[in-house]
């Protein structure tokens, strides 16, 4: 199963197919598809976090002094 969709039109019939879909759900089946967006959801924010954390330690704007004064600056905000 591809993760893409290769072009708009594609794009538009599977979110066609999906709503579809999720029309026909029983009203009991609906918490748990919410749940499964959700996850599609983190998925691609944590990818988006990977790629802006990868990105930024390329250009070197991550290094391990700063990376360590933000874990520093979180735990005084939020202390155990």
């Amino acid at each position: 199963m591809p993760d893409m969709v290769e072009n708009e039109a594609e794009a538009q019939k599977l979110r066609k197919a999906l709503h579809e879909k999720i029309d026909r759900l029983p009203a009991s089946r609906l918490p748990a598809a919410e749940r499964l967006l959700l996850k599609v959801e983190v998925e691609q924010l944590r990818q988006e976090l990977d790629s802006a954390f990868d990105h930024d330690r390329a250009e070197s704007r991550l290094s391990p002094q700063k990376v360590s004064a933000a874990i520093a600056l979180h735990r005084a905000r939020h202390p155990s």
